[in-house]
């Protein structure tokens, strides 16, 4: 029987996920209705903690160290965009 690969891995594993991180990034920085989420943000750490977040959530390492989705979002008015 073959062995699985864990969606991690067939996304390519960390470095394809952190380039994809780091292109969402380039997006987010240039819309005009999210990049003041990220004006007092060290955007370094935040595509640390973003790649190491969707690594877990995919099957990959986990390295994340932040907060819940949910807590990390609160005070956005995600829904009301």
């Amino acid at each position: 029987m073959a062995e699985t690969k864990t969606l991690f891995e067939r996304l390519g594993g960390h470095d394809a996920i952190k380039s994809v991180v780091d292109k969402f990034y380039v997006y987010m920085l240039d819309d005009n209705r999210v990049k003041e989420f990220f004006k007092n943000t060290d955007m370094n750490k935040q595509r640390k903690s973003q790649t190491d977040f969707i690594s877990m959530a995919t099957g990959g390492p986990n390295n994340y160290q932040g907060v819940d989705m949910k807590k990390a979002h609160e005070k956005m008015a995600i829904g009301k965009l």
